[in-house]
């Protein structure tokens, strides 16, 4: 497994954000998250930052095993939402 040097200070956004993808195209269970996460069809969304810190951390320290997600949290805005129920 080889290893990558996420320091901001050396490389450019675009490379560190590129290399983390590489990364998650590894992952099958995060891969169906954000495609179950896709399928809601939700306005400006994003899943929130264990989904990606223990991806990158794992990776980083050579663990044989991803670290279990015991949640994916979902955000999102919607600056057109009047209902708070509409996407439960």
């Amino acid at each position: 497994m080889a290893k990558y040097c996420f320091s901001t200070r050396l490389i450019k956004p675009k490379v560190i954000m590129h290399r983390i993808l590489k990364i998650l195209e590894s992952e099958e269970l995060r891969l169906n998250a954000l495609e179950c996460v896709r399928l809601l069809n939700l306005p400006d969304c994003d899943l929130a930052a264990g989904f990606v810190r223990h991806l990158v951390w794992d990776f980083l320290h050579q663990m044989p095993s991803p670290t279990p997600l015991n949640d994916v949290d979902v955000i999102y805005f919607d600056a057109n939402e009047s209902n708070p129920e509409q996407y439960q």
